[in-house]
């Protein structure tokens, strides 16, 4: 059967001469892999530009659950990116955001509301202004430990001052020799938690507060999330999109 629904393009590799795999997360299917036909071939007939990581599609795609590998009927883009295709911190963050969504998801089902989160944070990435762009990742993964199931607590207090990665959840004591030894960097990461409880995309006027945050600051927080999702995820492993992060610093 034929069914409609939007994807989002989270990698692809060649296929033959003139064919390729996309692996997207849509929003009926959830993860899909799609075997798409001569569509690296020269000339006008070409469509392999709109398999770019982070584009999101509207499709018309076959679905057999008993098959791997998908075929799609037709497709085109369902948002033409502007600041995304044009600004390299804008597209980097946008390689975070696929980047990650193909560490954490493993799984074919169906997540219509994770879906719909991360599409509405590729968007707001295209219209935000630079500063705005800048922290998305660090909102965007904390946030989206809520629709994995494992949730961060934010039990930040006087006696309970350290986030410790493998429990979730603020202690007594610093459990992981990696973590900054900083009071002031574990409170810091309480407040972003809270602001991340809140965060909505689609939210009008300005969804993301002033952070203040600076490029070191941003990369630590983002190490200590990458080491909670390492605990907390078999076989997760490091984020080539951090260590761009670090070099454009």
């Amino acid at each position: 059967m034929i069914f409609s629904t939007r994807g989002i393009v989270l990698r692809t590799v060649k296929y033959g001469d003139t064919s390729i795999i996309a692996t997207v997360y849509t929003q009926l299917f959830g993860l899909q892999s799609y075997l798409i036909n001569g569509v690296r071939t020269a000339g006008k007939s070409s469509t392999a530009y709109l398999y770019q990581p982070a584009s999101i599609l509207s499709l018309q795609a076959y679905h057999n659950e008993l098959k791997n590998l998908q075929r799609i009927k037709e497709a085109s883009w369902s948002h033409v990116y502007s600041g995304v295709s044009n600004h390299v911190i804008r597209n980097t963050v946008a390689l975070f955001i696929v980047e990650l969504l193909q560490k954490v998801i493993r799984h074919e089902e169906q997540n219509e509301e994770l879906y719909n989160f991360t599409e509405k944070t590729l968007l707001l990435l295209d219209r935000c202004v630079l500063s705005e762009a800048a922290d998305i990742p660090v909102i965007f993964s904390l946030a989206l430990t809520e629709f994995l199931g494992f949730k961060l607590v934010n039990n930040h207090s006087a006696s309970h001052p350290y986030f410790n990665p493998e429990e979730g959840k603020f202690t007594v004591e610093l459990g992981d020799q990696t973590i900054p030894d900083d009071p002031d960097f574990h409170k810091l990461y309480s407040e972003l938690l809270s602001i991340s409880e809140f965060f909505n995309p689609e939210q009008e006027g300005n969804p993301i507060p002033a952070l203040k945050l600076n490029g070191y600051l941003r990369r630590r927080i983002l190490r200590v999330t990458e080491t909670y999702f390492k605990w907390h995820i078999p076989g997760f492993s490091e984020l080539k999109t951090l260590q761009v992060f670090e070099q454009m610093a």
